[in-house]
């Protein structure tokens, strides 16, 4: 391929400098001039800007674009993700430069804006926020797993939205600017409005894993002790679904819409603890031989596996998956968003960090097919965990597995997942 080849096939894609965007550019002209930038500012009144692309109709032009607070500060940047998530997930589709885990912002002229332009696809859906850097550029900066950064006052859409239930993991209650392009997918079912179920907040104590959790029981509409037996969903870091998403509503109106009627079982995370989510054998026993048989005595729940789904993202949808493959007999459906397919049972923390990859992937492959229905989804900025999931996509339809599959232009976030799910859920109970 020639150099004016890769170029045009990189422009296509997205890759590489995107065009300038008008509206700074024009700013540019006029920066040295004080009205000219506080006419800017008085006409900025919802960032980052979108604005067409000259060269693509998929694509748009969005820019980030910050008012400078400190007058020492040397640089902004727009941080992606600021936690939670290496900086290969960053820099694989969202960044421009390539260079790490956030992306600076360049000062316009002589004034105090300061902006970035990013070519993206119109359907991208993520979230961001801001950091302003002062002191000593020489310095160490702060690590991005810190709260230094902030959310755009220039863009009303946040998430999480206001926390309903208290949660112990602080980590994801730091509201981030959300953005959502024309194109990115909406689902009515993820509409607000009343609940039409029960949700019930309980007390779960194991035996088989000591740990004692809260679980949410949500029930829908029309529940009745003596009626039909229902379907169950298990769904794995249950208090970050109830305190920052609409879980519950969500399968009201699915319901509403015609669904099939299930009962939520939504089941709190330790990751305090060794062992919680990912493989391990003792959790995943506790869930099926201590929590379902539970929910199964106090609640009217189908004891059927093609009528049990158990539903995770990252760690939790590597469990979700080990759940499956460990207990066919009991969960006949697995719902895994993003998850940690890398995983072998070296993983650690150090130089042996990416030892044993694939380890599901090979038994998948090298054992005799179950009777699971599985849906995997991923995120196009997540990085390495495309291909990974991608190629366990291929393992799974190899052998004979009943699999969906999705992939979303996104990133590691309950806001990208919140609406994966709903089409996760049409996937393994399409024929309910």
């Amino acid at each position: 391929m020639d150099q004016e080849m890769a170029r045009r096939w990189l422009a296509a894609h997205g890759v590489g400098d995107p065009p300038p965007s008008p509206t700074i550019e024009a700013l540019r002209a006029v920066a040295d001039d004080p009205a000219a930038v506080e006419a800017f500012w008085a006409r900025t009144t919802r960032t980052p800007l979108v604005e067409r692309d000259p060269t693509s109709a998929t694509h748009r032009l969005l820019t980030f674009v910050w008012r400078q607070q400190a007058p020492d500060a040397h640089g902004v940047e727009v941080v992606p993700l600021p936690r939670h998530v290496h900086a290969t997930a960053l820099t694989s589709g969202l960044m421009a430069d390539h260079t790490g885990a956030s992306m600076p912002l360049r000062r316009i002229g002589a004034s105090d804006v300061w902006a970035a332009t990013l070519r993206v696809r119109a359907d991208l859906r993520t979230v961001y926020q801001l950091r302003e850097l002062t002191g000593d550029p020489a310095a160490p900066r702060a690590s991005i797993g810190t709260f230094d950064a902030h959310v755009d006052p220039l863009n009303p859409d946040r998430f999480p939205p206001p926390a309903r239930v208290p949660v112990g993991d602080a980590a994801y209650t730091v509201p981030e600017s959300v953005v959502e392009l024309p194109d990115a997918p909406r689902r009515a079912s993820l509409r607000g409005g009343p609940l039409s179920g029960r949700t019930h907040e309980e007390s779960f104590t194991s035996v088989l894993f000591p740990s004692t959790r809260r679980v949410w029981v949500h029930v829908p509409e029309g529940y009745a002790a003596d009626g039909p037996p229902l379907g169950v969903l298990v769904l794995h870091d249950g208090q970050h679904w109830m305190a920052h998403t609409d879980v519950a509503g969500t399968l009201d109106r699915r319901v509403a819409a015609g669904a099939a009627p299930l009962v939520l079982v939504a089941v709190e995370s330790r990751r305090d603890l060794p062992g919680d989510l990912g493989c391990g054998e003792e959790f995943t026993r506790s869930v099926v031989e201590e929590l379902l048989p539970g929910v199964r005595a106090r609640w009217n729940v189908i004891d059927d596996p093609a009528r049990t789904i158990v539903a995770g993202q990252s760690w939790g949808a590597l469990n979700a998956l080990f759940t499956g493959l460990r207990h066919p007999d009991v969960v006949g459906n697995v719902i895994a968003q993003s998850g940690s397919f890398w995983w072998g049972p070296d993983f650690g923390t150090g130089p042996e960090f990416h030892g044993g990859h694939g380890a599901l992937m090979h038994e998948i492959a090298t054992r005799p097919r179950l009777p699971l229905r599985v849906h995997l989804e991923v995120g196009l900025l997540e990085g390495d965990q495309v291909p990974v999931n991608r190629h366990l996509r291929d393992v799974l339809l190899a052998k004979g597995y009943d699999t969906g599959y999705a992939e979303f232009h996104g990133q590691h976030s309950w806001l990208c997942w919140q609406h994966g799910i709903v089409d996760a859920l049409d996937s393994v109970t399409r024929d309910w």
